[in-house]
């Protein structure tokens, strides 16, 4: 069980007048703000040229097969869901 499935638990306890409705309540708006904080921001997706990859900040890696994640209509980080910006590094001068 996770600490969200946890605390709807005790929300639901704390709404049928069982328990202390006040820390149940003072919980559950502790976790969804804990929620909100890492979730808010954006995912820096830096394309890898050497490995054909795009790199995301939160760790992960995706491969497109043609184009940017914004040729192809993506607004959104497929594994953190923030909002997706592209990083392409400048090309080095020496593999130009």
């Amino acid at each position: 069980m996770d600490k969200i499935d946890e605390l709807w638990d005790d929300y639901l306890v704390a709404i049928n007048g069982f328990g202390k409705p006040g820390i149940a309540r003072a919980a559950l708006h502790a976790e969804f703000e804990r929620l909100q904080q890492e979730r808010s921001g954006i995912c820096n997706w830096t394309y890898e040229d050497n490995n054909n990859y795009w790199q995301t900040d939160c760790g992960d890696e995706f491969v497109l097969e043609d184009g940017t994640p914004k040729d192809n209509g993506m607004r959104f980080c497929v594994y953190c869901g923030k909002p997706l910006a592209e990083v392409i590094p400048p090309e080095d001068p020496e593999n130009a």
